[in-house]
């Protein structure tokens, strides 16, 4: 009975510890256990080492320590699944606690049926073929390639999908199903007429790593990225989310990549990742990787034969010279001690010239026991100016110090010596031509069997450069210190290296307090506001540009403090060493710029309320609607509200019809057409005036009165088309104020001017407005318009549009109907607008009216 009890509870434990556990009850117990269901992907996690590895398992461990700094205790159970359809599939299906690992895409379809953990790492996939095939240069090229080639599939995968979306191109493709990526890879590296797709951080890994696929440039497929899956909405979505959008993650997870793909390949990724839009700079980031790793592949080559044929020249060198030696030993025996003297010589020589070997850079000096020059090499000389001639059996220290060389260093250099100790110091020197400069020395003391110094070997290296840098680094600290602006200095991944004491000064905290609250905040991704600060960190890496941002800060006091922060990067060799930060405060500016940006919103509010009174007091489309079979009003303000307005009525048997352009656009010219909207209406409706000529006489006369009243400038007024359409009879009666309008007919226009004078002043007095009526046929279109649309700037040099060229547009889409005309009219003014690779604002209001009889 007791082993039946003792049993029970031991199956019971182990099934609850092959079992996964939901986040809550783990969050609330401070342990638990997860479920991580996976396929072999090289790179990403396979076992075929004998133990996991990869970069998803490295994620999933650091995952667990993660939690442990939370204080939960997490374990993880790994289940290698049948297939990567089986293992999706299993993964869908299962409890909150489980997880899917083996290099996912984050598709649109996926995102459906599972969730997804956020991207860790750019997800890219390229075309690989057999060596046999070529490569195509376009697209008909290559479809005549490959429709007669089979590609390799592994079904359910990201790949299935990029053959699919190949057979739109090549619907006859032939595609053969294989269990995993690496057997695609492994055929089409050993067997003709293959292509399939393939992942490219695998690519980039194997083909750094001496595998040379041949890559097709064509149907790249770019998604959003490699992440880790979980069931739908699974619980286990909240620390997930938490841990990959930590810093120590985003710290942690290039390391993890460059582990297992090499640090170029994870910068190449990242490189290629942010110019997602520029096809082109992609394409050209692959050909460079390809095309270096290809040259330093020749390189190794060339060097591999250049050791060989050395070898062989020195194994002849060496034949000849024991073939010459055994013939002088044979045959002259006197000469056997001068040759011996002869190689001992040579020996001593070849002593020197091998210490001087690997320095060739730097310069090299052989002392004898009593520090006396015995030999120096060219590299020397050049740093110096001194050759062995001018030093011979001297020391360099009586020779190169002057009086400003520093004493303390020397005497140290003395005491060293007499203690035969290796030394290494900089000191100022001067040249053979006088002038000054820091030299490195490294000095290292050659004993005998003995024990007893025989030589000194000195390395010279001229450090001018590197001694003036921290000399002037230094003062710069100094002005660092000194100024108001914060300044920061941290290392290529953001850790902080230094900051002046103006940042600490500007937080309000002493400086005792400032490195015990940020002690463990020392990173720029923690004590800044923006959320993108690792990617212009990353940006950094290919694009030198200094990036500004403004940015709140929260002060000791409870205050917040605006600075406005300039990132500077700084090279070394190429890469990215370290990034210079300076806050300036704009505190003041950022509250007068509130402050403005709230008077600008209430201007802007109250314009809008005018925009509002003016669109209620344009008429009606409905008057036209009634009387034609066809028409359009093209009205497209510069501003918020316009100057242009237009106005129709229905009086009798006529159709009244007013489009005018008031002097100015925005708010002037607004008030201008309400007033002059106002005015027609009291002399139209109000008195039933319907002479063209006569209502334009009036509406001159009481348009100076009213601006006479108001004290306007004397240019103040409209230019204006006054028609008045008799319905009945198709007559068609018109005045114009410095405006005209257009009759086509037949595909002709028939141009009908008004006269040369506006409406308001304009220095003509006594005007009188003539009239002109014309007959309008069946079929006829009127146009007028504004100079608006005709004076716009644009096209391909920047110019107006111009009246003839908005007539022969007309002319050419007038089989349209009038609704259609005015949709081309928009659309090649947009383009016009933005043609010439330039983008031109809009210059004046745009009105165009267009009826058909």
């Amino acid at each position: 009975m007791k082993f039946s009890i003792l049993f029970f509870f031991i199956t019971i434990i182990g099934i609850q510890s092959v079992f996964s556990e939901e986040w809550d009850s783990v969050k609330e117990n401070k342990k638990g256990s997860i479920i991580i269901h996976y396929y072999n992907s090289d790179n990403f996690i396979s076992d075929e080492s004998g133990q996991l590895s990869g970069i998803e398992y490295d994620i999933l461990i650091e995952f667990k320590k993660y939690l442990f700094t939370k204080g939960i205790e997490l374990s993880l159970t790994f289940k290698k699944a049948d297939s990567f359809s089986g293992l999706y599939e299993k993964v869908k299906l299962a409890k909150s606690g489980e997880f899917g690992a083996c290099s996912f895409s984050i598709t649109e379809k996926r995102m459906k049926e599972v969730s997804f953990s956020p991207k860790y790492m750019p997800d890219i996939e390229v075309l690989i073929n057999s060596q046999n095939v070529s490569i195509a240069k376009n697209e008909d090229e290559f479809i005549s390639i490959f429709s007669e080639l089979t590609a390799l599939n592994v079904p359910n995968t990201t790949f299935e999908e990029d053959l699919t979306q190949l057979k739109s191109v090549i619907p006859n493709v032939k595609i053969e199903n294989v269990e995993t990526a690496k057997i695609i890879r492994d055929r089409i590296l050993n067997e003709p007429d293959l292509f399939g797709y393939i992942e490219l951080p695998t690519y980039l890994q194997l083909f750094q790593n001496g595998l040379r696929f041949k890559r097709q440039t064509l149907f790249k497929v770019e998604r959003n990225g490699y992440g880790i899956i979980l069931p739908k909405n699974s619980s286990w979505l909240v620390p997930v989310n938490d841990f990959f959008n930590s810093d120590d993650f985003k710290k942690n997870v290039n390391q993890i990549i460059k582990k297992h793909l090499g640090k170029g390949v994870n910068d190449l990724l990242w490189s290629i990742d942010q110019t997602e839009n520029e096809k082109g700079e992609q394409e050209i980031s692959l050909l460079t990787m390809e095309r270096e790793a290809q040259e330093m592949e020749i390189e190794q080559q060339n060097l591999q034969v250049q050791l060989l044929i050395g070898g062989v020249a020195l194994v002849l060198i060496i034949a000849f010279f024991l073939f010459y030696g055994y013939r002088i030993k044979k045959t002259v025996n006197k000469s056997l001690v001068e040759r011996n003297n002869v190689i001992e010589n040579q020996k001593k020589e070849l002593e020197r010239l091998s210490l001087v070997a690997s320095k060739t850079n730097n310069g090299v000096l052989i002392l004898d026991a009593n520090n006396k020059i015995e030999w120096l090499n060219k590299a020397y000389e050049n740093i110096t100016g001194y050759n062995l001639s001018d030093l011979l059996g001297k020391s360099p220290g009586d020779i190169l110090i002057d009086e400003k060389t520093d004493s303390l260093v020397l005497d140290k250099i003395r005491d060293q010596i007499e203690k035969s100790e290796a030394w290494n110091e900089r000191i100022l020197v001067k040249t053979k031509k006088g002038a000054e400069i820091w030299l490195g020395i490294n000095s290292t003391p050659v004993f005998n069997e003995n024990n007893e110094i025989i030589k000194y070997i000195e390395i010279i290296e001229d450090v001018t450069v590197q001694v003036e840098s921290e000399v002037e680094i230094s003062r710069l600290s100094i002005v660092a210190e000194k100024m108001n602006e914060a300044v920061l200095i941290t290392d290529e991944t953001g850790r902080i290296e230094y900051f002046n004491e103006s940042l600490i000064r500007n937080s309000g905290y002493s400086e005792e307090e400032f490195r015990k609250s940020f002690s463990n905040k020392m990173y720029l991704q923690n004590i800044t506001s923006r959320d993108d600060i690792q990617e212009i960190i990353n940006g950094f890496k290919t694009n030198p540009k200094p990036f500004f941002y403004d940015s709140s800060h929260d002060l000791k006091d409870g205050g917040v403090m605006w600075t406005t922060a300039s990132l500077s990067p700084v090279y070394d060799n190429g890469e990215l060493s370290k990034i210079i930060v300076v806050y300036t405060d704009i505190s003041e500016r950022k509250i007068f710029t509130n402050q403005l940006s709230e008077k600008n919103k209430e201007i802007t509010d109250s314009i809008n309320y005018a925009k509002l009174i003016q669109e209620a007091m344009l008429p009606s489309d409905n008057v036209l609607k009634d009387v034609f079979k066809d028409y359009f009003i093209l009205f497209q303000p510069k501003d918020i509200v316009s100057g242009d307005f237009y106005w129709f009525e229905n009086l009798n048997n006529f159709c009244l019809l007013v489009l005018a352009d008031c002097t100015g656009h925005g708010v002037p010219g607004a008030f201008m057409s309400m007033m002059g909207s106002n005015f027609l209406s009291n002399i139209i409706t109000d008195k039933g005036i319907t002479s063209t000529s006569k209502a334009l006489t009036i509406l001159d006369e009481k348009v100076k009165t009213a601006l006479e009243n108001e004290k306007h400038a004397s240019r103040d007024g409209m230019d204006i088309v006054f028609m008045a359409y008799n319905k009945e009879t198709k007559e068609l009666d018109f005045s114009g104020g410095n405006n005209s309008i257009f009759i086509l007919r037949d595909k002709q226009f028939i141009k009908c001017k008004g006269d040369r004078f506006s409406i308001g002043f304009d220095g003509i007095e006594n005007k009188e407005f003539t009239e002109e009526r014309i007959q309008l046929l069946e079929g006829d279109i009127v146009y007028t318009f504004t100079d608006g649309y005709k004076d716009q700037f644009g096209g391909p040099k920047g110019k107006k549009f111009m009246q003839k060229r908005l007539l022969s547009f007309l002319l050419e889409n007038s089989e349209l109907s009038l609704e259609k005309q005015k949709f081309t009219l928009e659309e090649n003014l947009n383009e016009w607008m933005v043609s010439g690779g330039e983008s031109y604002e809009q210059v004046d209001d745009i009105s165009v009216i267009g009826f058909k009889v």
